[in-house]
């Protein structure tokens, strides 16, 4: 039987990505879907390093991270994004300070400092390899290349609906914000600390037009 090419939503972290795939999952429609958090490629730079940090068990990240079983370069890949800067300390406060796939936790990190520090220390593993080059490293393959074909952003949120109510979904307003983030997202960085992100996000920064 031919492949009848479909619709298939990247699952960004911190970015409303759980609200989503329940208004896919509840609109039913077999050729519209949402990957989970992953890559179309197996990320792991070592089976040890693997045992690590997933497992489905305890702590860590739990879900599938090679999706590609699921990826197919003719369906339209979608995409929400944010501010990778936003997304980076939203990342540290997840599950009250747990982080993010528990990466604190994993990792002893007991501080936004400490966490920006450990993210920028090349000497030291992150539990998602590819994450250390991206906030938005789901978006890319092997070979760096991206997979999505069209993106929307989360501070544009009236285009997102726009979207969602053309494929028959509705607004996506019910999005998790930890009580544990209290400011704004720029008040938590220092000026040296931006200036060192911004050029390890040099390529998404100016790719996807954001700054600090």
């Amino acid at each position: 039987m031919k492949y009848r090419p479909g619709i298939r939503f990247t699952r960004v972290q911190k970015t409303a990505s759980s609200s989503l795939r329940q208004l896919v999952r509840g609109l039913n429609n077999p050729r519209i879907h949402v990957f989970e958090h992953g890559y179309v490629y197996n990320p792991w730079e070592s089976k040890e390093q693997e045992n690590r940090y997933h497992n489905k068990d305890w702590e860590g990240f739990r879900e599938p991270v090679d999706i590609s079983k699921y990826y197919n370069p003719s369906d339209t890949i979608i995409s929400i994004i944010r501010n990778p800067f936003d997304i980076f300390v939203s990342y540290y406060f997840h599950s009250h300070k747990e982080g993010w796939g528990m990466v604190n936790k994993l990792h002893n990190i007991n501080s936004f400092d400490a966490f920006v520090d450990y993210y920028l220390d090349p000497s030291k593993e992150w539990h998602l390899p590819p994450m250390k080059k991206s906030m938005f490293s789901f978006l890319y393959d092997q070979n760096d290349k991206l997979i999505t074909d069209v993106y929307y952003k989360l501070e544009e949120i009236e285009k997102i609906n726009n979207l969602l109510n053309a494929l028959g979904m509705p607004n996506l307003k019910h999005i998790n914000k930890t009580l544990v983030k209290t400011k704004d997202f720029r008040s938590y960085y220092k000026p040296a600390q931006v200036e060192a992100l911004s050029k390890v996000w040099k390529r998404d920064l100016d790719y996807f037009n954001y700054n600090f």
